[in-house]
């Protein structure tokens, strides 16, 4: 959530691709991704992959109805959908008016989740995609083993 907001002056009130560094996708649809969100009338599209309840609590859950986003729970315990959402997504600038009212989580910072669900409960339209057919979020020692273990 940081970085969006030091890009904000940067973005000139353009739309954007917002990628996180510490993820890898197999399988990846990013210019399908970009074709949808052009077509449709939404604020944004999240990449999600189809994953595993254990996965999932790593990253967040998609709850939907249809293509839209109904809600996101940032690492649930109990994922309520197999849809993991990934940090990839699409925004039009009109995202940005949102940061000020996200809330602080209790990791002490805005999350990308809170700051989406802002929106959503507004009753601004959110879609996912299906990005990936393999995800992984690297964030220990095991993980990126795991990655590496797809490129051999």
């Amino acid at each position: 959530m940081h970085a969006i907001e030091c890009a904000e002056v940067a973005l000139e009130g353009h739309d954007f691709f917002l990628m996180l560094g510490d993820e890898m996708l197999w399988g990846s649809r990013h210019v399908d991704m970009l074709e949808e969100f052009r077509r449709g009338n939404t604020l944004g599209v999240c990449g999600i992959c189809l994953e595993v309840p254990k996965e999932i609590r790593k990253t967040y859950s998609v709850e939907f109805e249809g293509s839209r986003i109904i809600r996101l729970e940032e690492k649930p315990r109990k994922p309520k959908t197999n849809l993991m959402g990934t940090g990839h997504c699409i925004f039009r600038s009109e995202i940005l008016a949102y940061i000020e009212v996200t809330p602080i989580s209790v990791r002490g910072e805005k999350e990308l989740v809170d700051l989406i669900m802002c929106a959503v409960k507004e009753g601004r339209r959110f879609e996912w995609y299906p990005l990936c057919d393999k995800y992984i979020n690297v964030n220990v020692e095991e993980d990126l083993e795991r990655a590496r273990s797809y490129y051999r």
